[in-house]
């Protein structure tokens, strides 16, 4: 919130959209593929020793983000994105259905409240008509 001087989520969660900005936890699984894959890649005989840790949360990550274990890291870094992207897609699409849906409430109670009136001068109008023609 201080990177961008506001105080409301929702123009945060935009500019991290079009800034193409993932929030810290998105970052970190980010990076965390992004090492893994690396650790993988290194022939050590030191890194070999924790290879299968590495394997592990590799897999870990690419089941939290429903893709195969065995998927590259360019992939899953797509997936991770697509995630965020996707929540706040649902998110905005939530907000514009309750905007839209207490606008039609509105909308309904005025159209409600205008046919009583409209029944109600009908009727005014209708009872002085038979006035009129039963006085003349």
């Amino acid at each position: 919130m201080k990177l961008f001087r506001t105080g409301s989520v929702a123009l945060v969660e935009d500019c991290q959209r079009f800034l193409n900005f993932l929030p810290a936890s998105y970052q970190v699984d980010v990076r965390t593929v992004k090492f893994l894959q690396k650790y993988k890649a290194l022939e050590n005989r030191i890194c070999s020793l924790f290879g299968q840790e590495a394997d592990r949360q590799l897999r870990n990550l690419c089941t939290v983000y429903n893709m195969p274990s065995g998927s590259s890291a360019c992939k899953i870094i797509k997936q991770i994105r697509n995630k965020f992207f996707k929540s706040l897609r649902q998110r905005i699409i939530n907000e514009v259905f309750m905007i839209v849906s207490s606008h039609l409430a509105s909308v309904f109670l005025l159209l409600l409240v205008s046919y009583f009136y409209f029944f109600v001068i009908f009727s005014v109008s209708i009872f002085f008509v038979y006035s009129f023609l039963l006085l003349y």
